[in-house]
């Protein structure tokens, strides 16, 4: 049976604690840990020379490819259309717009090989890694080979 608060307070008190006080310091933690993970966000450090966010949201609505813009997370930030498919199609466009091209470089040698086992079309230029996949593919599930789409392909080569 789970301790009751008020079990929780007496044990709290012979230690010299209090109940808010911990649930403070607690909270204050969490968030610490949760923030860290994200100290990156809002950032705009780009290597100069590298595509920059709206050079991507410029080449693929140029194509008529509406990519929505998530959170960045981990130095990357990631465009994808899941929520707004391409008309008569059947597959998903991811977007990895990284800080620098050595970040791509990296993640595109370590996580290749998963997103061809899983059927994803992957390609890399400069400091953004794009993927894309028919609809039903998982990442880590085995899937068919998949080319990348032509209309991705002339967004990416819209790409400065």
């Amino acid at each position: 049976m789970a301790a009751s608060w008020k079990t929780v307070n007496a044990g709290l008190a012979q230690k010299g604690l209090r109940r808010d006080f911990v649930i403070s310091a607690v909270a204050v933690a969490t968030i610490c840990v949760f923030a860290s993970g994200f100290s990156t966000i809002g950032t705009k450090s780009y290597d100069s020379g590298s595509i920059g966010i709206g050079d991507v949201k410029k080449a693929f609505t140029t194509v008529g490819i509406k990519l929505t813009i998530q959170p960045e997370a981990n130095g990357v930030r990631i465009f994808n259309n899941l929520l707004n498919p391409v008309p008569n199609t059947k597959y998903n466009v991811q977007v990895d717009l990284y800080k620098s091209t050595s970040a791509a470089v990296n993640d595109y040698a370590k996580f290749s090989s998963k997103w061809r086992y899983s059927g994803f079309a992957a390609m890399r230029k400069q400091n953004v890694i794009v993927l894309a996949w028919p609809w039903g593919h998982n990442i880590g599930m085995k899937g068919s080979p998949f080319a990348m789409p032509k209309l991705v392909s002339k967004a990416i080569s819209l790409l400065p």
